[in-house]
């Protein structure tokens, strides 16, 4: 969560930009930081718990059984479906009005060079 002082930085000073990046795209980026969870897969289970008053036992447990079974692309997406993108869609609603008619800086992936690019464009422009 952003201090409210910087959120009111960003409302008088910044141009809000919608980054964009497909699915598939966030689940790999997710899987290049986060696969060390593979490793320690009941420390990963572990955490999962602290979201049981948030999403509820039974989708907890369903995230549970996947990363149990290594599937840990399904179980990225399940949580950025269900529990990330709307935590923060409701963040941005009460933060940036308007936001779904900012501009979109659309991203094919998140690999060094995709972001060089894009932040040389919003720079540029």
């Amino acid at each position: 969560q952003l201090p409210d002082a910087l959120v009111g930085q960003l409302h008088c000073q910044g141009r809000v930009l919608r980054v964009t990046m497909a699915d598939d795209a966030r689940v790999q980026l997710l899987l290049e930081d986060y696969g060390f969870f593979a490793q320690d897969v009941a420390r990963f289970c572990q955490l999962l718990d602290g979201l049981v008053v948030l999403r509820g036992r039974e989708v907890v447990q369903r995230w549970q059984a996947q990363a149990q079974a290594g599937d840990w692309a399904g179980v990225f997406a399940a949580m950025m479906a269900e529990h990330y993108d709307p935590l923060y869609n409701r963040s941005i609603d009460r933060h940036f009005a308007g936001f779904a008619q900012a501009a979109e800086l659309p991203l094919a992936d998140g690999q060094p060079d995709t972001l060089r690019a894009a932040a040389r464009a919003v720079l540029a422009g």
